[in-house]
């Protein structure tokens, strides 16, 4: 009977977390619609140096009030977005996760952007790219467009969402984390790249045990973006596409390299994928019946994109 109560409660507990995460993203889409309304409104009066340091404030206004809330419903924040030292892997484990998942992130940017630009006819591109002119245009583009959302996404999707779902069931956690991640971009392909990315931000996270891999590996992401667009203006469109095809090819090969270890087991994913058989373990079929909010925060996310 104990047994039964407490997985109960933990089913409780699990469906209030997956509903906070859902309500963030709720949040976070309808600040980013009310901001792009006024951004429509007062782009043209604005510096580009004040749009740079609107768009940062806009992302910490967007995700701090929930860091907050995770903070006060599901723990110190320190215990979501860090794991016990003795499943934490070293400086090496560290480092390679992060170059992989920078690869493995290269590479579907790279296939995901050319089937945008010749099988759809659509660009991939930020707006912030068509305003960075010299180099300390793209320095404040990187902090802000770089630096910043490196920093606050990770820690509420893959420190705050994941750190609050894993002890429920550690994949969908990822999956859950990036599902809301790819929802509040605006864009089909920055959804799809978005969903894709966050799957690999969530892996390295739980793999390596360190929040701070997630973080490196976003923002090299972000930064690379940045400079292959900017690289058109700064230098020449020669230079631009040498980079995009150079880094897309080089993240392939990486991606290759990662697959090959881990069919011959030279990386285990077992702290990901594996099982448990304490009454907080949750089956996949619990967490997707178990919240409706989710299907509400698809739906705002269709509307806002019409």
């Amino acid at each position: 009977m104990n047994e039964n109560i407490s997985k109960v409660d933990y089913k409780l507990e699990m469906t209030k977390r997956i509903n906070l995460a859902a309500y963030a993203g709720i949040f976070i889409l309808f600040v980013n619609f009310v901001a792009g309304i006024i951004l429509k409104k007062c782009f043209t009066e604005l510096s580009y140096t004040v749009y740079m340091l609107y768009i940062m404030l806009n992302t910490c206004a967007s995700m701090l009030p929930f860091l907050a809330v995770y903070r006060i419903k599901c723990g110190k924040m320190k215990e979501l977005i860090t794991v016990p030292k003795k499943a934490r892997g070293g400086f090496p484990k560290w480092a390679a996760a992060v170059i992989f998942g920078f690869g493995l992130c290269t590479a579907v940017n790279f296939l995901i952007s050319l089937i945008s630009a010749y099988v759809f006819n659509v660009g991939t591109g930020s707006a912030v790219n068509q305003y960075i002119s010299d180099i300390p245009s793209l320095c404040l583009a990187v902090l802000t467009v770089g630096i910043a959302p490196a920093v606050c996404e990770e820690l509420l999707f893959r420190g705050c969402i994941i750190g609050s779902l894993k002890e429920y069931n550690t994949l969908m956690s990822v999956v859950i984390s990036s599902l809301i991640f790819s929802l509040i971009h605006s864009s089909i392909s920055g959804m799809i790249f978005a969903f894709m990315s966050g799957i690999i931000f969530g892996f390295v996270r739980i793999y390596t045990g360190y929040f701070s891999a997630a973080v490196a590996v976003h923002f090299m992401n972000n930064a690379l973006a940045l400079i292959s667009a900017a690289a058109g203006s700064l230098v020449s469109e020669n230079v631009r596409d040498i980079i995009f095809y150079a880094s897309g090819i080089a993240g392939i090969i990486f991606s290759l390299i990662v697959i090959l270890l881990i069919v011959f087991k030279k990386i285990r994913l077992e702290s990901i994928f594996e099982k448990s058989d304490s009454p907080s373990a949750q089956p996949v079929e619990t967490i997707i019946g178990s919240s409706r909010i989710l299907l509400v925060f698809i739906l705002c996310t269709i509307v806002v994109d019409l």
